[in-house]
Formats: structure tokens, C-alpha cells, sequence
């Protein structure tokens, strides 16, 4: 693959009873990339499912509320099935920047090594002051950072235990043939931090990409 325009890449949105904000945020995401890509809504059997969306929108519906972990596999097996060698796990609460998932592909593009790379998060109700720029495991505890310094730190000093954040994060599909999918155990909370780890165990680089930019409430 040479270039960003030969990339078969997907973003994934989950939506569970929020079908305005999900819309939203697939138009927004849109517009923010001249890429090609495959857009996919997973709808985790929302009271009134989510429709009306674009011809080239794949919509699959769960019959089960399966949670965060759950959903996105479900996406991201589509997502790999049809081809794709990336996919964009972008909550459907989140504002792309322009240029967001290009940088985040020519960064993961760029060396193989990158399992999951993650874009900055941008605090929207705090006048987009940075919310993350990465994590850093410790024995029984985890941190997160707004620094770009110091997670610059952290990533030279200590690479193999950056734990990034799922609201905005790019997974290898090369990851995910290695160590699995999400832990559906977890269904919302701390399956990044899990993923994070395993991604790191198996030898693979988890990445913040400073070009990258996503604004999310806080």
C-alpha cells in the first residue's frame, strides 16, 4: 500500500437511543476526510432504531443492548470481513477535526508496529482545552494526561505502557488478527484500558497522534 488514497479503512459508530446525535456525528466525520471509506452504524437495539441515513451507510441492528465491547466488535468483524485493514472507533458524542483520521492513518501507515493509535481529545464544554493526550499504566492504577510533554515522556521513556482512550482510536486490523477482539466482559468501562494492555503485551505500539484532533464533551 503506498499513500492514504489505497487505504481500506472503516469508521464505526455506536448508537444506542441517540439516533440524532449518531447522525451528527456521521455527518460530521464526513466531512472532515476526502478518504475513501467504508461508514458503518451499529445499532445496539435502540428502542427506535436509527434510520434514514446515506445509501453507502452500513446499518447493522443487535437484537441485544451488547454494550461498548460488544458493539464494536460487531463492527469491526464487518469492518475486517469486507476488507478493511483499519477501523475508527469514533463515539458517536465526538466532533472530528478536519484531517483527524488522515493523520491517524498516515501515522498507523507509517509503521506496523502501531496497533491503536488514538486521537488528541478535545474538551467541548471547556472551550476545547485537551481533555487526553494519552495514559500510562502503573502497577494497580492507571493516568491520563493532558500534556503533550509528558505523554511524549511517557511514550519515549516507557512505550510499552501507553494505554490510550476509545472515544476516537484507530485499531489494526494486523491487532486485532493477533490478540482479539475487545473483552466483551467489560461491556463499557475499561475495555480501552484492556485492549490497551494486550495490545502493548503482544509487542505492538499504542500511539497519540498530536494532528489528530476530536472534540467530545467532558
Amino acid at each position: 500500500m503506498h499513500g492514504n488514497d489505497t487505504v481500506n479503512v472503516a469508521v464505526i459508530i455506536l448508537n444506542w437511543n441517540k439516533a440524532t446525535l449518531t447522525r451528527h456525528c456521521l455527518e460530521t466525520a464526513r466531512s472532515m476526510t476526502a478518504l475513501p471509506v467504508r461508514w458503518i452504524v451499529v445499532d445496539n437495539n435502540s428502542v427506535q432504531p436509527i434510520d434514514d441515513l446515506p445509501p453507502d451507510v452500513t446499518v447493522i441492528r443487535n437484537t441485544e443492548n451488547r454494550g461498548f465491547a460488544g458493539g464494536v466488535n460487531v463492527g469491526l468483524s464487518s469492518a475486517f470481513a469486507a476488507g478493511a485493514e483499519y477501523a475508527w472507533l469514533l463515539n458517536n458524542d465526538a466532533e472530528p477535526l478536519p484531517g483527524a483520521l488522515d493523520a491517524l492513518l498516515k501515522a498507523a501507515q507509517a509503521d506496523r508496529s502501531v496497533g491503536l493509535a488514538s486521537a488528541v481529545i478535545l474538551n467541548s464544554d471547556a472551550g476545547d482545552a485537551i481533555s487526553s493526550h494519552g495514559g500510562l499504566w502503573e502497577t494497580g492504577t492507571y493516568r491520563m494526561t493532558t500534556s503533550p510533554r509528558e505523554y511524549a515522556c511517557w511514550a519515549k521513556e516507557t512505550p510499552e505502557r501507553i494505554w490510550l482512550v476509545g472515544t476516537a482510536m484507530l485499531v489494526s486490523r494486523h491487532l486485532i488478527e493477533q490478540i482479539g477482539y475487545f473483552d466483551e466482559a467489560l461491556f463499557a468501562y475499561w475495555e480501552d484500558a484492556d485492549i490497551s494492555r494486550r495490545s502493548a503485551s503482544a509487542g505492538f505500539r499504542n500511539i497519540v497522534v498530536s494532528a489528530a484532533r476530536v472534540r467530545h464533551p467532558c
